[in-house]
């Protein structure tokens, strides 16, 4: 299992992943995104996809291994690493109100993100 440094070198090193409709991101501050956690988001210089729940889809087809089965965490929206799952562990530790919305999206089959 890749390292959150190593994914980002892997795919930001690539000319391709600029046309992509997904970006690796880190969230500070956001109502969503557990702060500090690499997750995926759409390309918002190409809009290529309606959503980030899009973008997270076509990331995966694209080889990008996505967390699924982790409780209070969204599935499929943060990069799975190892480093990354200890960063979200701590992270709900710290701020537990975002456990809520990783209970809200898995209780439905579609993944939804704002």
């Amino acid at each position: 299992m890749k390292t959150n440094e190593e994914m980002e070198l892997m795919i930001n090193s690539n000319p391709e992943s600029k046309k992509k409709c997904w970006t690796l991101a880190y969230a500070e501050g956001s109502s969503f995104y557990i702060p500090n956690a690499l997750h995926i988001e759409g390309n918002d210089d190409l809009l290529l996809v309606d959503d980030d729940g899009e973008a997270c889809k076509e990331a995966e087809k694209d080889g990008v291994p996505l967390i699924y089965g982790l409780e209070n965490v969204p599935n499929g929206v943060y990069v799975d690493t190892e480093e990354n799952r200890a960063i979200i562990e701590e992270m709900l530790n710290t701020y537990p109100e975002y456990k809520e919305l990783g209970e809200q999206n898995n209780s439905s089959s579609k993944v939804t993100i704002s």
